[in-house]
């Protein structure tokens, strides 16, 4: 799960045009600036990440790769090894039943947070979605728009220059 952010947008078509003429530019203006905004997006994210052994967080990623016009930034899980359960209290789960694996046993905490282990199947009623990774982005979209958007006036100041 992650966010991705990149420069497609009807305001700077054009602009992506010539700059598949000169790339240069564009890693010039944009890189420095979707590296700062993933960043900020990534902290924005961090703060709300759930924490019971600290994982999410920890293995929470950034990066910007691509040159010119094909820069890409991403924020999230994304790599082999991240924790597949970060999309649960993300997006919420419906009601379910787990069942342990033949010869296996469920370990779970109750709401009184005392502990339990069990052979049977155990009914789980859901969760509501907590949406930290799409609030983030939500409360950034402004500011990376912006950000692009005088990344942008710069490349055509620069164009324009005789």
């Amino acid at each position: 799960m992650s966010i991705k952010v990149d420069m497609t947008s009807s305001d700077v078509d054009r602009q992506i045009e010539l700059l598949k003429v000169y790339p240069e530019l564009a890693d010039k203006y944009y890189g420095p600036v979707l590296r700062k905004d993933v960043q900020i997006l990534k902290d924005m994210i961090i703060m709300d990440v759930p924490v019971r052994t600290g994982r999410s967080q920890k293995r929470l990623g950034s990066k910007v790769t691509g040159k010119g016009t094909s820069l890409t930034g991403e924020v999230g899980w994304y790599r082999k090894g991240d924790p597949f359960y970060i999309h649960f209290p993300e997006g919420g789960t419906k009601a379910h039943t787990i069942e342990p694996g033949k010869g296996h046993i469920l370990h779970f905490f109750a709401k009184d947070r005392s502990e339990h282990f069990t052979r049977k199947s155990v009914s789980v009623k859901g969760t509501s979605a907590r949406g930290f990774v799409q609030n983030a982005w939500n409360r950034a979209q402004t500011m990376v728009t912006n950000d692009l958007a005088m990344a942008n006036e710069a490349i055509v100041r620069e164009l324009a220059l005789p």
